[in-house]
Parts: structure tokens; C-alpha cells; sequence
């Protein structure tokens, strides 16, 4: 049997018209993160498109990784991430919506990832390079604004959906603390703050008379008022790294964070961890091999000349 046989009888073509028409409304209902549904309902967008021109089958899961596979223009990275949208829609249309006789995204693997980072981060002097840019935006409110973003990233080391979801009510001026959803958390995280992220806070939301709700929202267009994506974080680090003439990008800043806790601790992965908030030793541990990788590349030039 190549068509799978609906529970309530009718076409094929109705589970397809169904997904098109309930999309957004099969990701919303699911039991993931609130911040995690934008993300799924994004990458699933290339499996909708898909669903166009394939046959609904019991083979669909596994059709539609074959064409990712053939794709050259994303990463694995990306294809894993829409593969995985991809397997939650399906998996609801039989788990919850029983619109399938079974879960048709069974036996089929995902995509193999290489460990490590692709991209190194960002290096002492681009983080100087940064500073001073910024410092020389006559713009006070930009200027404030880059600031408060630049300190978060380079001296906490938060990750861009964790600044987008920082709020007023989140900062402890005088403990000089902050409470932050980490990744796949459903609570806060105590972290302490460095006295200059202080001080640039304490700027950013006094010039911006900011006094609750999130800390950075937009600021024009028809999201103004609402809270900044992560797209809006990446399009001013972007720009700043584009000023200095440098490839890199606003996780890189993570990367120095990391990097530099490294090397004042000498190493020691577990009070990394604490200040980095990785969930295993073995994430800050492709930190510290990169990091020694990179102190090994003279001896390596050297075998060779």
C-alpha cells in the first residue's frame, strides 16, 4: 500500500489542506516553548512548500529528507532544524489530530551533525575594534542602546534569545544581578552582572526612561513597541561587524565570553560552565578545544615548512 488509508476516510489531499489551512495553529497548540513556536513554524514553512507538488504517502517523512539531502544550499544544521519542524507536524497529524493510521516520521533518522563550531568567535582585538565604533555613534540613544546590547553579549556571554526576552523587572540594580530564561528552561537563572554591564544599563534605561516590560524593543516599522527579535540583535551586530571589516557575527561575542572564561580560569571547565550556564561540561569543552587547537597552530605550520 503506497497511499495511506485517512481514519476518517476521506482524500489524501484533505490532510493537505488541512495542514495549509490550520498551520500556524498545529505549531501554537503544541507543548513547546513559547519562543521555541516562531522558530518551528518558520522552518516548517519549507516543508509546507513541499507538500505542493509531493504525494502524501508513508514514505513523506522520508521524501522529504531525501530532498534536503540534494539541497547544497543550507547546511546540515538547517536541514536538521527543518527536518525536525517537519516531524512535529507530522507526529501531531497522528498523535493529537488522528488525521494519519500511524506516525509516518518512524525509522526514518535525522541528519548527522559535525560537533564543535563551524565559525570561530571573536577575537580581543575585534571586541576593541567594537567598543570603540560604538563609542563613536553621535546618536546618544543609538550609542546607549549598542552599549547596553555589547555588554550583555561580551561581559554576561547571554545568547541573543535570552537578551530578547531580558526584562526591566528582570535587573537588580542594587545586587547588581539579573534573572534570565536560559535555553529550554522554564525558569530564571540568578546570574551576577559585571559593574560596566551595570553602568551601561543603568545609562540605556534612564536615556530611554525605560522603567518596565522588556528592555530592548523596537524602535520604528510596525513592531514598534514590541519586543526585538533575534533577527533585530543579529542586524545591529551585524552592521557593527561590518563597519570594522570583520566576518563575524553576534554569537561570536558568546564565543569571547566563553574563550576569555577559559583563560583566567585556566581551564577549568566547571566554573565555566557556571557562568556560561551550558548544561554539560562537554559544550564547554568544544570551547576549550578550539581555544587549544588554535595555540597548536604554530606547531603545526612548523612540522610542515
Amino acid at each position: 500500500m503506497t497511499e495511506l488509508t485517512i481514519l476518517n476516510e476521506q482524500p489524501t489531499s484533505d490532510v493537505k489542506d488541512f495542514i495549509h489551512l490550520n498551520y500556524n495553529s498545529i505549531y501554537n497548540g503544541m507543548d513547546i516553548m513559547p519562543k521555541s513556536k516562531p522558530t518551528y513554524i518558520s522552518n516548517g514553512k519549507d516543508f509546507l512548500q513541499f507538500l505542493e507538488n509531493a504525494v502524501f504517502d508513508v514514505n513523506i517523512y522520508q521524501s522529504y529528507k531525501d530532498y534536503l539531502r540534494e539541497r547544497t544550499d543550507i547546511k546540515a544544521k538547517s536541514k536538521q532544524a527543518k527536518l525536525t519542524a517537519a516531524k512535529v507536524l507530522l507526529s501531531a497529524l497522528f498523535y493529537k489530530y488522528r488525521l494519519i493510521p500511524f506516525d509516518v516520521t518512524q525509522g526514518v533518522k535525522g541528519f548527522k551533525i559535525a560537533g564543535g563550531h563551524q565559525k570561530d568567535g571573536v577575537n580581543s582585538d575585534e571586541i576593541i575594534q567594537v567598543k570603540e565604533c560604538i563609542s563613536k555613534i553621535e546618536d546618544e540613544n543609538k550609542r546607549v542602546r549598542f552599549n547596553a546590547m555589547f555588554y550583555l553579549l561580551v561581559n554576561q556571554g547571554l545568547r541573543q534569545f535570552e537578551m530578547c526576552n531580558l526584562q526591566y523587572e528582570d535587573i537588580n540594580f542594587t545586587d547588581a544581578t539579573a534573572l534570565v530564561q536560559g535555553k529550554g528552561s522554564d525558569d530564571k537563572t540568578l546570574i551576577d552582572l559585571h559593574p560596566s554591564t551595570v553602568k551601561a544599563l543603568i545609562e540605556y534605561t534612564d536615556v530611554f526612561l525605560i522603567r518596565s516590560g522588556y528592555l530592548f524593543t523596537s524602535l520604528r516599522g510596525t513592531t514598534k513597541g514590541k519586543r526585538l527579535n533575534e533577527r533585530g540583535f543579529r542586524k545591529v551586530f551585524d552592521n557593527l561587524f561590518d563597519t570594522i571589516g570583520a566576518n563575524r557575527s553576534a554569537h561570536g561575542l558568546r564565543h569571547y565570553f566563553v574563550t576569555q572564561m577559559l583563560e583566567v580560569t585556566n581551564g577549568d571547565m566547571g566554573i565555566v560552565r557556571k557562568f556560561s550556564r551550558h548544561k554539560t561540561i562537554a559544550a564547554v569543552q568544544m570551547y576549550d578545544d578550539r581555544k587549544r587547537k588554535k595555540e597548536l597552530l604554530p606547531t603545526f605550520y612548523k612540522a610542515f615548512d
